[in-house]
């Protein structure tokens, strides 16, 4: 497991551990009788999450100590939320602390560096590329571009699903793709679903979401908070039949220049020039 499927491992381990705590303030009922129950099972599994943090925190020779530390007072203050439903809260009050609380958690863990070498993966393991994009792909903070001629509906709900939701997320693929072919009954259909998929997803993130074509696209990139990829093919194909490349690039003035012109030029499909997402 790369140090990125780790802490997407950290993340939906972190959603695990306070769910009983979310259902206690989001559902109502008697608060003052679960809540004991509710804290003792919290008491009881902290400890194991500690452990994985820490696990985490560790690398050849060296210990991200500070970063740890960090991480693990924000899980820890969950225990406020017990606190304050002795104290009588309840309500809005209690869901917002919780929000509060899983915000300050997430950033926490974002933070912890991850940083994977060059990862390649086998032909014919599709499922280990699946995971590796998927966890670099919710491991974005700021947003992420994805340059790929070949897109499809697929990726929308393998990988695009995980982004969070104050992260931008920028497409950008073939222009014919896009255009409704005139006889091609497979691509018709294929182009029909990246457009209704789309669509969703433009009304879900209306601020935070862009679907850009160009009629020049050639190699597949993918940029998370700034930090650029080279794919070794289609994200949709990844590892299906031949050993799979993800490669960090020392971006250079003149990749990052050639990748901005790309997204300058493209043309808008979402939102088009009255804010629309573009269906033909």
């Amino acid at each position: 497991m790369t140090r990125t499927q780790m802490k997407q491992h950290l993340l939906v381990g972190l959603g695990l551990l306070v769910d009983p705590t979310r259902r206690l303030v989001s559902e109502g009922g008697d608060m003052q009788r679960h809540m004991p129950y509710v804290r003792a099972q919290f008491n009881r599994d902290v400890s194991q999450y500690h452990n994985e943090l820490s696990r985490f925190c560790e690398l050849p020779g060296l210990r991200l100590e500070a970063e740890y530390t960090r991480s693990r007072r924000a899980v820890n203050r969950f225990g406020a939320i017990f606190q304050q439903v002795e104290q009588g809260a309840s309500g809005q009050h209690l869901l917002t602390t919780f929000q509060e609380l899983i915000l300050h958690c997430t950033e926490a863990i974002q933070a912890i560096p991850a940083d994977d070498p060059d990862v390649i993966v086998p032909g014919g393991s599709p499922f280990s590329a699946y995971l590796q994009l998927r966890a670099l792909c919710a491991s974005a903070r700021s947003g992420i571009h994805l340059f790929d001629p070949y897109l499809n509906s697929d990726v929308f709900y393998r990988y695009l699903c995980e982004v969070p939701p104050s992260a931008e997320i920028v497409l950008l693929t073939r222009k014919s793709l896009l255009e409704p072919p005139k006889s091609d009954a497979s691509g018709i259909l294929r182009r029909d679903r990246v457009v209704s998929v789309s669509s969703l997803l433009a009304r879900e993130r209306p601020e935070t979401y862009r679907l850009l074509a160009a009629a020049d696209v050639h190699d597949r990139y993918l940029q998370v908070d700034g930090r650029t990829y080279h794919l070794g093919g289609s994200v949709k194909d990844a590892a299906i039949a031949a050993p799979y490349t993800l490669v960090e690039m020392d971006t250079s003035p003149a990749v990052q220049t050639s990748l901005d012109e790309l997204l300058a030029n493209a043309e808008r499909w979402f939102p088009d020039s009255n804010g629309q997402h573009r269906l033909t």
